[in-house]
């Protein structure tokens, strides 16, 4: 995968758009591709959107994105911003 490929899943991951708001499927399938090619350099990027749970079925691809790139440092730092930021 290129670099700038990777740059635009990543673009497509956090600000994908349509006329009248979020393009949720650009959103999880960028989600999705980055998981696939296990672009560590992604992992912010997919904790941000894991958490901010404005679309449920986003969320579940950046989570699970993070757990096929499969860094221990990927998924301490998702645990710590669930915990962090659970409503409850």
């Amino acid at each position: 995968m290129t670099d700038k490929t990777i740059i635009t899943l990543i673009y497509d991951l956090c600000n994908a758009r349509r006329l009248f708001g979020p393009d949720w499927n650009a959103r999880i399938a960028a989600a999705h591709e980055l998981g696939k090619a296990r672009v560590v350099s992604a992992i912010p990027e997919l904790q941000a959107v894991a958490v901010e749970m404005k679309n449920l079925e986003l969320s579940q691809a950046a989570i699970k994105a993070i757990g096929q790139i499969g860094t221990q440092a990927g998924y301490k730092a998702l645990v710590e911003d669930l915990v962090a930021n659970n409503p409850y």
